[in-house]
């Protein structure tokens, strides 16, 4: 590969990468609905990511049986969705959240 394809390389990865820093951050926060920490950790994410640029979907659990399974003894849970899913489980504070949005 010559030198001019190695820095036309070079450049679409740090225009992808800048791209990728910009876009807005992807987050679910599962729970039930009349599940009072839920609502204590939707005030706290929104709290917490209130500078930022986010996406927070808001899933119940209770209509799916696998989701039940999966999280029915540590909600609410937080994940975050990027290249790859991390997640909070409660419980979990405001700094939690921000170390996550990073």
């Amino acid at each position: 590969m010559g030198v001019n394809n190695c820095l036309i390389l070079f450049a679409l990865a740090a225009i992808v990468g800048a791209f990728k820093q910009g876009a807005s951050m992807n987050f679910i926060l599962y729970g039930t609905e009349f599940c009072q920490l839920c609502d204590e950790a939707l005030v706290l994410v929104e709290q917490a990511l209130e500078c930022s640029d986010y996406q927070l979907d808001i899933v119940d659990i209770s209509s799916s049986d696998e989701l039940i399974e999966k999280y029915a003894y540590r909600i609410p849970v937080l994940a975050r969705i990027s290249d790859e899913i991390a997640v909070l489980d409660w419980p979990f504070a405001e700094r939690d959240v921000q170390i996550l949005a990073k």
